[in-house]
């Protein structure tokens, strides 16, 4: 896929913080400071789908994950989301998934029930994984940048000097601006949904204090609380799983539930036991405590 223009990118990570605005092609091209035609057409030849459609899809596979994950009722979640009405919203779902939203809430559902029931993300020659932790993490500054397309090719260039966390750590030195050793990223797709190349992630760096947008780069005020984490140490390929496993122990906890569905990681290493390729992460859920 060719590579988002640098002027598109802050407009990207706005996007879906906005799901349930007006993201019409006219208001989204007046963000950008564009005629529609120009707008749309620097849209579709850079990320392969018109705003339209990358509106919908974001909409759509959000609204999976929070079927997934979340007690939300669906027309909640479809108001939520920025549908206008509950029949376009399951219309469109059962195209885009092949199920109606409330059958794939049961389908993930059970799903989940029998992978809890009969997988050990835990037990493996593969890599380690710690069991999960509960604690609080707290309000950060970060600077941050969008990377499109694989996120095992994306964990793997932890370090490497040519790779998207030395370019935030690069754009953060060059504006001035003073950071802390801290590296994160915000994984925001199902990748065993969303196409490789469409998969979202917010590299970050983290600041010691408030900052403002920097070229390409977007300041993120991170807002803390309660998480559960789990360290892992193994190949970028294997991360799914711990993902995996920390998400089947939140749902085994008879105190936690999930807060949301974004993942959070925080590289620790470059490398471990001088292999290339082999990592130390920390990986995080957003989780809240149970209500009676």
């Amino acid at each position: 896929m060719p590579r988002a223009p640098d002027r598109l990118l802050p407009l990207l990570m706005n996007i879906e913080e906005d799901l349930e605005q007006d993201l019409s092609l006219g208001a989204l091209a007046a963000r950008f400071g564009a005629s529609e035609f120009h707008f749309h057409r620097s849209f579709r030849d850079a990320l392969g789908e018109t705003p339209k459609q990358h509106v919908e899809r974001l909409r759509l596979e959000k609204a999976a994950l929070q079927l997934a994950v979340s007690s939300l009722s669906i027309t909640e979640l479809a108001f939520g989301l920025g549908f206008r009405n509950l029949e376009t919203f399951s219309r469109r779902f059962k195209l885009a998934f092949g199920r109606s939203p409330a059958a794939y809430r049961k389908m993930a559902r059970a799903a989940q029930a029998e992978r809890v029931q009969s997988r050990n993300f835990h037990d493996s020659e593969h890599y380690y994984l710690s069991r999960a932790r509960f604690g609080t993490l707290p309000d950060m500054h970060l600077l941050a940048l969008r990377h499109l397309g694989d996120y095992g090719a994306l964990n793997t260039s932890f370090g490497d000097e040519s790779s998207a966390w030395t370019e935030v750590r690069d754009l953060a030195s060059a504006a001035g601006l003073a950071t802390e050793p801290v590296f994160a990223a915000f994984f925001l797709d199902d990748p065993t949904q969303t196409p490789e190349a469409q998969r979202r992630a917010d590299v970050c760096i983290t600041l010691r204090a408030k900052a403002t947008h920097i070229g390409k780069a977007r300041y993120v005020e991170f807002k803390g609380g309660l998480f559960a984490s789990a360290h892992y140490v193994g190949d970028s390929w294997h991360l799914l799983h711990a993902y995996q496993g920390l998400a089947d122990e939140i749902r085994r906890s008879p105190r936690y539930t999930f807060r949301g569905a974004t993942a959070l990681l925080f590289p620790r290493s470059a490398n471990v036991g001088g292999q290339r390729g082999i990592h130390g992460y920390e990986v995080c859920f957003p989780v809240e405590v149970k209500r009676p």
